[in-house]
């Protein structure tokens, strides 16, 4: 979360009694947090599990490592670790119109370097400058042809080069189901998000549908020849979804995977 990291730590309990113990987690060899808890028995439906979050530490590196002592058939699972690296700044152009949301959504992080480009500003017969930007945005608005090597989100806006089959547009489009796994979808809820109106698509062989209506793709994720692409097929501004938490960690996981 912004330059720190949270750290989130599941215990689970194959045995038949209620387990309390004391998670630890350390950072290198230091100390950080201590926390008493209790992991109830087994059930039928599996394991007992309880759940951790730490968060405001601090930092954002290092070796970290969660642990309890508690006696049982294996010890070499009553630890764990994880190697934290610094996260980069990442810099993106965004190209917009008018966006305050997105703009804002942004610039809040701040390992994110935000630049502004209008649509008016692009000359027909000149290339993008999208050399040394990580991720470019373009908000309702695409060149003929997406800027050469750049890894690209294209919001509300039709090029040959997606990675999708636009079929047409439709009115109040329901989500029905979004991919939980893949990066730019990750910890998103999306089941309650009116929709005005929005593009369906089809995604093509090297892309890969996360977000589905009923009669098509809203969201497309893919990657060719190096270049990663991510496709919208609606206006936030056109939803509830820029209204929703759902919108900031959409956007975030998006950028960072597009990096």
């Amino acid at each position: 979360a912004g330059a720190n990291y949270q750290i989130f730590v599941t215990v689970e309990n194959f045995s038949e009694r209620t387990i309390e113990t004391v998670l630890e987690l350390y950072r290198n060899e230091s100390l950080v947090a201590p926390r008493r808890i209790t992991v109830p028995r087994a059930g039928a439906e599996g394991p007992g599990r309880h759940s951790e979050l730490f968060e405001n530490l601090g930092f954002d590196s290092g070796l970290i490592t969660a642990k309890f002592d508690h006696v049982d058939d294996l010890a070499a699972d009553n630890v764990a670790y994880a190697e934290l690296t610094p996260r980069e700044t990442l810099t993106v152009l965004l190209v917009t119109a008018d966006n305050f949301v997105l703009e804002r959504c942004l610039t809040v992080d701040p390992q994110i370097k935000l630049t502004r480009m209008r649509p008016v500003d692009v000359k027909p017969d000149q290339p993008l400058p999208t050399r040394g930007f990580d991720v470019v945005i373009f908000d309702r608005f695409a060149p003929r042809e997406l800027p050469a090597g750049a890894n690209v989100m294209l919001i509300d806006a039709q090029v040959n080069d997606a990675p999708v089959t636009v079929r047409g547009t439709v009115k109040n489009p329901t989500i029905v189901e979004w991919d939980r796994q893949h990066p730019t979808t990750r910890w998103l809820s999306l089941g309650d998000i009116a929709i005005a109106e929005a593009t369906i698509g089809r995604p093509k062989d090297w892309g890969r549908s996360v977000v589905e209506a009923e009669t098509g793709s809203l969201v497309v994720a893919g990657e060719k020849a190096g270049r990663r692409c991510v496709w919208v097929g609606l206006d936030f501004m056109k939803s509830l979804w820029w209204k929703r938490p759902a919108f900031p960690i959409f956007i975030h996981n998006s950028v960072r995977w597009l990096s």
